[in-house]
């Protein structure tokens, strides 16, 4: 992460000791002469940017929440729109989504964002910080491997880089950023802390070429424009005033295809943005699913080409319209009325899906 001035810290203790935990039945040795990171750790920062100074109408930049904070996301990259998705994992709606799958350039770019998670409950930001940069603190440590890098460990990756990254701006992004090879790609995982200790992984993958170069540069910019808290209050305030100004109808309106497909996305993220941040209610999850669905049958109808990924596109659909239903499906009845607008909800997304699948089987032939 050059252009953040991130201090690179020792790794080599660290490397051998989670190589050494693999097969140990997920438990992991620690020697105990050694630190996880040698320490004491010169600091330096990053020039902390707001979010909101990079959202500017018509640019390609919309401050969006997964979590914790508020940051600059892509709308497109090298050209082509930002295409988000989800597979099903059990969780909501008492839990966030486990993982939202930013798909930057298919088959090139793709940045995994992971519910947020608490690795050691009563550790601050500054605890992590002294913790890792220590010779003691073990338990923390292994609590931390266990909870944000346990998939690193088990993917048997090569650890290149380890660098603890923080600024002087009081609501900026602090944490540490992994730099893995991993099946000849590269992996920069980025554990993001609030102030409280609540931690979420950010983990780009990309192969070893201009376009992934390009993406650690943009997200460089994301996380210099990322605000953390400790609540989700801003999050929610942020997104529920974005929502607002939604008028689907004005979307399908757009006559030009390509700009109606980009306004489409745009919508579809900040759907993902609202469900990442509040699992709780069934409404974002049915939106979601109607815009999918509105995404999915333009593709298929489409019979012109205005970008280079558009038919990846469709695949993507049929994955997320499934796991939207079953998410829904996993809500309790509740009251009367929470029955009746879950029971709704579920027949409208499943009708959703299925109009899909019809038409994709009878355009296929």
């Amino acid at each position: 992460m050059g252009p953040m001035d991130l201090v690179k810290v020792s790794k080599g203790v660290f490397v051998a000791i989670v190589l050494a935990s693999l097969g140990l039945g997920g438990r992991v040795l620690w020697n105990q002469t050694h630190s996880l990171l040698k320490g004491p750790m010169k600091m330096e920062t990053f020039a902390a940017k707001i979010p909101q100074q990079l959202d500017v109408q018509g640019g390609n930049w919309r401050t969006l929440s997964f979590g914790y904070h508020l940051a600059p996301w892509l709308v497109s990259f090298r050209g082509e729109p930002v295409v988000t998705t989800l597979n099903y994992e059990k969780g909501p709606p008492t839990k966030f989504v486990s993982e939202w799958i930013q798909v930057w350039s298919p088959g090139s770019v793709e940045l995994s964002i992971e519910g947020p998670r608490t690795p050691s409950a009563g550790m601050t930001a500054l605890d992590w910080k002294n913790c890792l940069g220590s010779a003691f603190c073990i338990t923390a440590k292994n609590r931390l491997i266990d909870s944000v890098l346990r998939d690193l460990v088990k993917e048997k990756g090569q650890l290149k880089e380890l660098t603890w990254f923080e600024s002087d701006a009081l609501q900026a992004a602090r944490g540490i950023h992994l730099h893995f090879e991993i099946g000849g790609r590269r992996w920069d995982r980025y554990v993001v802390f609030t102030n409280n200790g609540i931690a979420q992984n950010f983990t780009l993958k990309t192969n070893h070429d201009e376009a992934g170069d390009e993406a650690r540069l943009m997200m460089d910019s994301i996380l210099q424009g990322m605000t953390v808290s400790d609540t989700l209050d801003s999050s929610r305030e942020w997104i529920a005033s974005r929502i607002k100004t939604i008028d689907l109808n004005q979307v399908r309106s757009i006559s030009d295809s390509k700009t109606r497909y980009i306004r489409l996305f745009e919508v579809q993220n900040l759907l993902c943005s609202q469900l990442a941040i509040d699992p709780r209610f069934v409404a974002p999850y049915f939106h979601l699913a109607g815009v999918t669905h509105l995404l999915g049958v333009s593709l298929l109808k489409e019979k012109k080409v205005y970008f280079k990924n558009q038919e990846s596109w469709s695949l993507l659909i049929q994955p997320l319209l499934s796991s939207l239903v079953q998410y829904v499906g996993d809500f309790p009845e509740g009251t009367e009325k929470q029955k009746g607008e879950r029971a709704a909800a579920l027949a409208n997304m499943e009708a959703l899906q299925q109009d899909f699948l019809l038409l994709r089987e009878k355009l296929s032939k």
